[in-house]
């Protein structure tokens, strides 16, 4: 006899939304999060496009999703998973600790940050170099800093930063942004934002902790010492999708989960959801997966479709 209806890898949001759908379609559900619920959402200093919110910080909007989840009374494995069988009826899902079985099974197990893979960058790891700008930040009160990247997260790390810093280096390897328009717009704006466009971290350096990071202009060759005390690196994520891979789960050549428009894989009963898919990595792109996966996954449960 199986444990579980379903099983539900990762606590994201798109994670949690699973739970909350298959939980009101009574399914006995567990969700396996082996740290804090939120993912990456939780770690985002700012949120401006989610429904129903002018503003709210990603921890904050965490802490409410898990609330709702909560109220449906999944169960919650605080454990890692290692391993997964997934042909076959009888998904096994092995963990740290134990060994569980589920009928369907949503991957959510969204993305971990990526690395430059520059010298100095993982002897000053937690010295200056930083990759969670909401965590880290507040070491940073009245220094200055400097943040690479170009998306979204970039942006909103040097909006949050300039109220704690007198001055931030924006560093961008393009002469324009990727990110919201809304976003360029209030970075534009902020006085002790310096922008570094067309511009590669070639090195960090320090003694103990950071000191300088020297950049590269890609199109005049000239290098540059900015003298700050941190660094932080926002140029994106890579799926934490190797579980997936491991258990047969096809992935597209960035290594993220291939889905349909109903998020199954290429297994029948096992579905993704989120940041680890083939999609665009939003807040609410990842909650609607978990919605569709999760009715989905019911009526495959239920009537074996």
């Amino acid at each position: 006899m199986v444990d579980f209806d379903l099983a539900v890898i990762g606590g994201g949001p798109g994670g949690m939304t699973a739970v909350i759908y298959a939980r009101r379609k009574n399914l006995k559900t567990a969700i396996f999060e082996k740290g804090l619920f939120g993912g990456n959402t939780a770690l985002s200093p700012l949120i401006e496009n989610f429904p129903g919110f002018k503003a709210i910080s990603g921890s904050e909007l965490s802490k409410r999703i898990e609330e709702q989840m909560m109220q449906y009374k999944p169960i919650v494995i605080n454990e890692e998973v290692k391993g997964l069988e997934l042909n076959g009826n009888e998904k096994i899902i092995k963990t740290d600790k134990g060994s569980y079985s589920a009928r369907a099974v949503i991957i959510a197990t969204g993305t971990k940050y990526r690395q430059l893979g520059k010298k100095g960058e993982k002897e000053f790891l937690g010295k200056g170099v930083f990759y969670c700008t909401i965590c880290d930040a507040p070491l940073m009160r009245g220094k200055e800093v400097a943040v690479v990247g170009g998306g979204n997260t970039a942006l909103s790390s040097a909006i949050y930063l300039s109220e704690l810093c007198p001055k931030i280096y924006l560093i961008h390897r393009r002469d324009a942004f990727r990110g919201d328009e809304e976003l360029q717009k209030q970075v534009m704006s902020l006085k002790n934002v310096e922008l570094v466009l067309d511009s590669e971290v070639e090195e960090i350096k320090g003694n103990l902790f950071v000191d300088t990071v020297v950049v590269r202009n890609k199109k005049t060759g000239e290098k540059r010492e900015l003298k700050v005390s941190g660094l932080f690196v926002q140029v994106g994520e890579d799926p934490n999708s190797e579980l997936a891979e491991r258990a047969g789960i096809e992935l597209d050549e960035r290594k993220r989960i291939k889905v349909n428009q109903l998020q199954e894989t290429n297994i029948k009963g096992v579905y993704a959801v989120g940041d680890v898919c083939n999609t665009y990595a939003q807040t609410v792109i990842a909650a609607g997966h978990g919605a569709s996966a999760a009715l989905r996954a019911y009526d495959y449960i239920k009537y074996g479709k």
